[in-house]
């Protein structure tokens, strides 16, 4: 979660700066600033049911005594709690807000006048006349209606204007897309790319109307209509387009400006930003496929030559081991564990084989049993470390193999020949490890074997 909060935030980032480019429309402008608020809400993990991802880890003498499961922590489900009832507190507010200022603009409406309502553009919509509506807006979702202050008085072309300019919100669906990009800025309230992005918004909202007024009639009649509205001021909340806003000043001189503007294509930039969202969502998702959750398998033969396995299961978005069991069993025995009382649940088969190789496999359960991703490795424990074998510890994530038999060989004082087919990844981690017993798991983990000649160190495919 915290990778994705970090790449929705690079994200974000770039789209409020993309919104200052100056040869942008403001709906283009909404639109990629939108567009980057709605990847917060995309699943941070595209993640194929049957896919998982393993350590493996061969640790030095397994303690005897069974493992506990580690206690959960309390704190991210404080923090959790904490964040949600504000999330919850502010979206309330916010739609509060929105009834109270929707019930004051109505208070005593009445249907304009028919010459006002034939000046309408857009049919279905109602245009009402209020004393307590402070200035032209745009109401409702469902049912728009558009509110006039009952003592405004416009001349036909100017009213024409200021309704072209409300319907242009309902048209846009505004009040809809106010209340979603409000619902991101309650639940991302901690968040201060959200707020800016929310202003970038309301404003380009708003010059988005304009544009369209300026396109279908010029800009002087409507730059009247304004100035005999921009005193009046009305809430800036959810569900109200209201033509007037704290940016007004800036938003006249803009339309002053906008018959001389060459914006670049609308469609074109918004269907770019849109691709780069799908890329970086889908790359995000090739980075994930490896799954949630992670096991750490470490096994060693007792002095029965029984098999013991001890395997961490553990969640890599919080970094908690989630189970922790240890498994004793025969050569060619399989074993089982269906754990229940684990979130999630999981199923864990292991089997140790006469020859020395040992598997692992691990299921991660849905409440209802159904398999969401599957982990499986393998061990080899084919022969003992060699006396006073010098021990190591690495840590490898998606290594070259043929790096590594060089380092090795380097370890060793051996010089390493390696054949041209030997080839792979290592994703391996070993504490305190007998060298040629990691070498060997590395090797076997590839389909691979080494043998020492002299002070060669010869790698090869197994036949």
């Amino acid at each position: 979660m915290i990778a994705h909060l970090a790449e929705s935030t690079l994200l974000l980032a770039m789209a409020i700066a993309a919104a200052h480019l100056p040869r942008l429309a403001a709906r283009t402008r909404y639109a990629i600033v939108f567009l980057a608020l709605v990847k917060f809400a995309l699943p941070w993990k595209f993640q194929p049911p049957g896919v998982g991802t393993i350590a493996i880890a061969i640790p030095g003498p397994i303690a005897a005594a069974p493992h506990a499961f580690a206690a959960p922590s309390i704190w991210p489900m404080v923090v959790k709690a904490v964040w949600l009832a504000v999330a919850a507190a502010l979206f309330l507010l916010i739609v509060w807000r929105a009834r109270r200022a929707i019930a004051e603009a109505l208070d005593g409406a009445v249907l304009a006048p028919e010459r006002e309502q034939a000046l309408v553009p857009r049919r279905g919509v109602v245009l009402l006349r209020s004393p307590g509506a402070a200035a032209p807006a745009a109401i409702g979702i469902v049912r728009p209606r558009i509110v006039l202050p009952a003592a405004l008085e416009l001349g036909d072309d100017e009213l024409a204007a200021i309704l072209a300019h409300e319907c242009a919100h309902v048209a846009r669906r505004d009040n809809l897309l106010a209340l979603v990009d409000a619902a991101f800025g309650a639940a991302l309230w901690f968040h201060p790319l959200v707020w800016i992005a929310r202003r970038i918004l309301a404003r380009a909202r708003e010059e988005a109307c304009d544009e369209v007024v300026v396109a279908r009639g010029g800009p002087d009649v409507y730059l009247a209509a304004l100035a005999k509205v921009c005193r009046a001021a009305a809430p800036g909340v959810a569900g109200v387009s209201c033509i007037v806003s704290n940016t007004i000043r800036e938003r006249m001189k803009a339309i002053m400006t906008l018959p001389t503007r060459r914006p670049l294509p609308h469609r074109l930039v918004v269907a770019v930003a849109v691709v780069l969202l799908a890329a970086v969502s889908l790359l995000n998702a090739q980075e994930k496929k490896a799954g949630h959750y992670v096991m750490s398998l470490a096994v060693e033969r007792d002095s029965h030559d029984n098999f013991v396995f001890d395997i961490s299961v553990i969640d890599k978005t919080s970094g908690e081991t989630i189970a922790h069991p240890h498994i004793n069993t025969a050569a060619g025995v399989p074993a089982t564990i269906d754990s229940t009382d684990t979130k999630p649940p999981y199923k864990l088969e292991v089997r140790g084989e006469a020859d020395g190789t040992a598997t692992a496999r691990l299921q991660i359960l849905d409440s209802a049993g159904n398999v969401l991703e599957t982990s499986a490795a393998k061990a080899a424990l084919k022969h003992a470390s060699a006396p006073g074998a010098a021990k190591i510890s690495i840590n490898l994530q998606d290594a070259d193999l043929r790096d590594v038999v060089v380092k090795f060989g380097m370890i060793t004082n051996l010089e390493p020949k390696i054949d041209p087919d030997v080839a792979g990844k290592v994703s391996v981690e070993f504490h305190d490890v007998p060298w040629d017993q990691a070498l060997q798991q590395i090797l076997f983990a590839n389909g691979c074997e080494y043998e020492i000649d002299g002070k060669t160190l010869h790698v090869r495919r197994i036949r």
